[in-house]
């Protein structure tokens, strides 16, 4: 459900009445993995891929205490090494498949999850996943981005199948791959509550639901232990990764991702977010403060963001040489803003999304699209589905900028 419910989602036609639909979408998504991966057998490692082969090939000769640990946990490596020596595979390359094609089960589950929700909606939302742009490259890469995002998939789907127990263990397993996902972790833990008893709190259903999920409490205990001892989240290069600050660099530049990646969607919602705005001019003042947190509370200033050959650095760079520039950015982030309050959503206890993104994000100093990739993702599924032409727009954009972005990736001449 929307901030405001205007009028009931239009239903597009039927996939019974498309069936070839679904299998065209499947080809067209195993053609592109095919001719993508073809593409990247001979791209050279790229960016944080060169120290996550460094910890493969260290944890396969024992050496691994010899490496400069990772921000997260070495799961991703100590999977990869597994499955890797199993599967035979050394070169680079040949370890890129092995996590592509553990990767490509995010997709499988995307579809499932949406299934429950939406039967004949789950064919296009997902494509619509698959080609998410800020998504899609790093399939193709040695990233722990999708591995983690596979479990809080994993975990979103038996939420809804309502086991619990199952739902805890794949979420701690989330975080184990990355512990900031332990925000997916708070998100799944609420989310059956407020399914069942809505937005208020009452003794006995708080109880009975702390009962049936008492396995979430035992991770979020362990991810406190975790945090005391290693005194902070981040376990390799703290200073980059501060704990416990807010940034809210982050969500503005999630926002203007979003603004980019569902165009078709927000001008679809035009008229909603004019209804909006007229229903609940409170809204402007969400805007007015949000600008005044833009100009006087964000710094695009991490180091690391000050690299010429990240698309996203370019990007930053221009918000910041000139006010016109940073007046365009905002008015994306102001626009995507309005648009998701529009925009409806499966259950509106699917409106925990909203605050669980910013909490996941707003802690990070470093400017990274990647961090959006859970947020956006949980999006895509959750949102309800529109028109037949908004939906197809959508999928159609979404796959050109996932093409531009896998060919610019592939041919070296800029990264996300």
């Amino acid at each position: 459900m929307s901030v405001l419910a205007l009028q009931p989602p239009t239903r597009s036609p039927s996939f019974r009445s498309l069936s070839p639909l679904p299998w065209l979408l499947a080809l067209g998504m195993i053609g592109v993995t095919v001719v993508a991966y073809q593409g990247f057998c001979h791209v050279p490692l790229l960016l944080d891929e060169k120290p996550h082969y460094a910890r493969i090939l260290a944890i396969r000769q024992g050496t691994i205490d010899q490496v400069k640990h990772a921000c997260c946990p070495h799961t991703y490596h100590h999977f990869l090494a597994l499955t890797g020596s199993i599967a035979g595979a050394h070169a680079p390359h040949e370890l890129r498949l092995v996590s592509l094609l553990v990767s490509l089960l995010c997709v499988p589950l995307a579809f499932a999850v949406v299934r429950k929700l939406d039967p004949e909606g789950a064919p296009l939302a997902a494509a619509q996943f698959f080609f998410l742009p800020v998504l899609l490259p790093f399939f193709f890469l040695l990233y722990t981005d999708p591995l983690g995002l596979l479990f809080a998939l994993l975990t979103l789907l038996l939420v809804l199948h309502d086991c619990l127990w199952a739902a805890a263990l794949a979420s701690i397993a989330s975080v184990c791959v990355r512990q900031t996902h332990v925000v997916w972790m708070l998100f799944a833990f609420l989310l059956p509550y407020v399914r069942k008893h809505g937005w208020r709190l009452e003794r006995d259903a708080v109880v009975e639901h702390l009962r049936r999920g008492w396995l979430f409490l035992l991770g979020f205990a362990g991810f406190t232990v975790f945090v005391v001892l290693n005194k902070g989240v981040s376990l390799g290069d703290r200073q980059a990764h501060p704990t416990f600050e807010f940034r809210p660099g982050n969500v503005f530049f999630a926002l203007f991702v979003v603004f980019v990646v569902f165009l078709p969607l927000h001008v679809a919602n035009l008229p909603r977010i004019v209804e909006l705005v007229r229903r609940r001019p409170w809204w402007l003042l969400v805007v007015a403060g949000a600008l005044l947190l833009f100009l006087f509370g964000t710094h695009f200033d991490h180091p690391y963001n000050q690299w010429d050959r990240l698309l996203r650095n370019k990007i930053l760079r221009y918000v910041g040489s000139n006010a016109l520039y940073g007046a365009i950015f905002f008015g994306t982030v102001a626009l995507a803003l309005l648009s998701l309050a529009a925009t409806q959503l499966k259950e509106a206890s699917f409106f925990l999304l909203y605050p669980m993104a910013i909490l996941h994000l707003a802690p990070s100093w470093l400017i990274d699209p990647r961090y959006s990739i859970p947020a956006l993702a949980m999006f895509v599924l959750c949102r309800a589905r529109s028109s037949w032409l908004v939906e197809g727009a959508n999928l159609a954009w979404s796959a050109l900028l996932s093409l531009f972005i896998l060919d610019g990736t592939i041919r070296q001449a800029f990264f996300l």
